[in-house]
């Protein structure tokens, strides 16, 4: 399977997320690789970022970007979450990022799959105008921050956001002290009769 991208400079396009996940058992066939090639325009570059990755040990991930040799990357050698592949502008010319994975086994495990952003970014120059700083001489889209994904490849654009998890633990003890407030309201009433 082969699939080529291109990635915009701004706006939701300046970002690509690949999301794959194979159910248990799920039967491969013999040879499968996934082949995608990620564009971004001239003068910009790409940083790849894994987000999730969850297979087999065997299971190999090859990243090439541009004229550089190809690397592996698969869980028994390092953490995916440590794991940025970038394609530095080039000037004049479009950057490229080559993905190919390469499954071990031609049957799939429970949870198997990952999830990969691509970014497109800027050089910083004098400044990032109306973009985002990474603090890495890298500019992102300005919406880019907070979206859940490691866009500049740093984490500074995901550094400070609010979770989920913050508004459902403030929703939740909200609730709880009027379910509270509640209880003791009907006590009282009942005890006063």
């Amino acid at each position: 399977m082969f699939c080529a991208v291109q990635i915009n400079s701004s706006g939701n396009d300046s970002v690509l997320v690949i999301t794959a996940y194979l159910y248990e058992g799920l039967k491969l066939t013999e040879g499968f690789e996934c082949h995608v090639m990620v564009t971004a325009p001239r003068d910009m570059g790409i940083v790849t970022t894994i987000k999730k990755a969850s297979f087999h040990d065997n299971d190999t991930f090859y990243f090439r970007s541009g004229s550089n040799p190809e690397k592996a990357w698969s869980p028994q050698t390092e953490d995916y979450r440590l794991k940025e592949i970038v394609a530095v502008p080039n000037r004049g010319e479009a950057s490229n990022i080559f993905l190919r994975f390469k499954p071990s086994t031609n049957r799939s495990q429970h949870n198997a799959g990952f999830e990969i952003a691509f970014t497109a970014f800027k050089e910083k120059g004098d400044s990032c105008g109306d973009d985002f700083d990474c603090g890495n001489d890298r500019c992102v889209w300005s919406e880019l921050v907070c979206d859940g994904y490691n866009n500049c490849g740093n984490e500074k654009d995901e550094s400070g956001c609010a979770g989920v998890s913050l508004w459902v633990i403030i929703l939740l003890i909200g609730v709880g002290i009027l379910v509270v407030m509640l209880a003791i309201f009907v006590w009282y009433r009942m005890a006063q009769r």
